[in-house]
């Protein structure tokens, strides 16, 4: 483990312990060294299991100065099964701490009757000063754009999206900026619902959130590029109803998980082009220009996928019914295909006038490569355009699970706020 900077200090290991030991705490594994600063508190992850079909297993998790007394004695004592079991503690850095920025230890402690178990993917976050948090208020099934003419939400087609969203935000007066969410689930499935958690975090944070539905594809309904078209026409629904909801329509952001991450990127990437917009209506001479984007684990280079870190991408038939495609599997050398395939890639239409981008994988997300599903050539082509770009991959997140795993979403949050302060607030 080693420190990146103060806000992220985060890296991968797998670390064993198997020694026994006559006394109760005294078999005790040290991670590596790193740096930690003195009256910070920090937010500790790590998966346990115990192996080689042993019982349960007692643990204590405590830390210390390198070479140093521990500090923080009896943090967490609890069990481990076979079952591998993310365990997540908070620990303070006393504020007598030797100096300020010191190096630091994990201390993993096994009771000594017990037989090997195994500790990987350890993290540590910094949680930062607590802030402020709000009462919110809601506004449901607010529609957005009237693609899909009907008398009510409940007349829409299965295969439609109704194009509503859920406002969320802080229940006062004052202005904020504004956040999209935009939910995944291959095209096809869930709906906004999947991020009403975090929509409703994020507000009590301080942030207008439009929590978005879009239209989703079935066997035999494509969704390409329909859901783009949603994605830019609520962008352009939000910046001009700013004054009814307390919105500073100057800044802006989006997030998407997944499929949600690349329709995210899309509508970033195209943002104040005529490309994918939608019929004309009172709110098309309103940018949709996203002042900052986090996608998360989303695609940004479609043919790359099936390329390289995913080519059985080819033979799904989510991917397949998003585009339209009914052959038995995509063809990368059937040309009409692949235009699709690059039409829909975010790389494809990146520009020098979109905001910084914050690309965000859990540790599942093609874990052997550098930087996950994302190509050089991607980080490379925004380099090049200037435009302020981060990778990040959360060890111990799941795929998809972004607002549904309670000690995965506040590091998730963590992100969010500490990029979003630098490039919205």
């Amino acid at each position: 483990m080693s420190q990146s900077d103060l806000d992220w200090v985060e890296k991968s290991a797998v670390l064993t312990v198997s020694a026994i030991s006559d006394n109760w705490w005294e078999t005790t594994f040290y991670s590596p060294p790193f740096t930690l600063t003195k009256g910070k508190k920090y937010q500790v992850s790590a998966k346990f299991s115990a192996v080689n079909n042993s019982t349960q297993k007692a643990m204590r998790f405590r830390a210390r100065y390198s070479g140093g007394a521990p500090f923080g004695t009896n943090i967490g004592e609890f069990t481990v099964s076979d079952t591998p079991t993310v365990k997540t503690f908070i620990l303070r850095v006393p504020n007598n701490a030797p100096n300020n920025n010191v190096q630091t230890q994990l201390l993993f402690n096994l009771g000594a009757d017990e037989n090997d178990v195994k500790i990987d993917n350890v993290s540590v976050y910094e949680l930062g000063t607590p802030e402020t948090t709000f009462e919110i208020t809601s506004y449901k099934d607010i529609r957005y754009s009237q693609r899909f003419q009907r008398t009510s939400v409940a007349d829409y087609p299965a295969n439609h999206s109704p194009n509503v969203l859920d406002i969320y935000r802080p229940d006062n007066n004052n202005v904020y900026p504004g956040i999209v969410l935009v939910h995944g689930g291959a095209w096809r499935f869930a709906g906004k619902g999947k991020l009403e958690t975090t929509a409703k975090e994020l507000a009590a944070k301080g942030y207008v959130v439009a929590n978005i539905h879009y239209q989703l594809s079935t066997p035999t309904t494509k969704s390409f590029p329909e859901a783009i078209i949603d994605v830019k026409s609520a962008i352009r629904w939000f910046r001009g109803n700013a004054q009814t909801y307390n919105l500073d329509p100057n800044k802006i952001a989006g997030i998407g998980g997944s499929a949600g991450g690349n329709l995210i990127a899309m509508a970033a990437t195209t943002s104040e082009k005529n490309d994918f917009d939608g019929p004309a209506n009172a709110y098309s001479n309103i940018s949709d220009r996203l002042q900052a984007t986090i996608v998360l684990a989303g695609g940004m280079d479609q043919e790359y996928r099936l390329r390289v870190t995913d080519p059985s991408a080819a033979n799904s038939e989510y991917v397949k019914s998003y585009f339209g495609i009914t052959s038995a599997s995509i063809n990368l050398n059937n040309n009409r295909q692949l235009r699709l395939l690059r039409n829909a890639s975010p790389i494809q239409h990146a520009n020098e006038k979109m905001g910084p981008i914050l690309l965000i994988e859990s540790g599942g997300d093609v874990p052997n490569a550098p930087k996950g599903r994302y190509s050089e050539s991607l980080f490379n082509k925004l380099d090049m355009l200037g435009i302020p770009n981060e990778y990040k991959r959360i060890t111990n997140a799941r795929h998809s699970k972004w607002d549904s795993e309670a000690p995965t979403r506040a590091v998730y949050m963590m992100e969010y706020e500490r990029f979003l302060k630098q490039h919205l607030k």
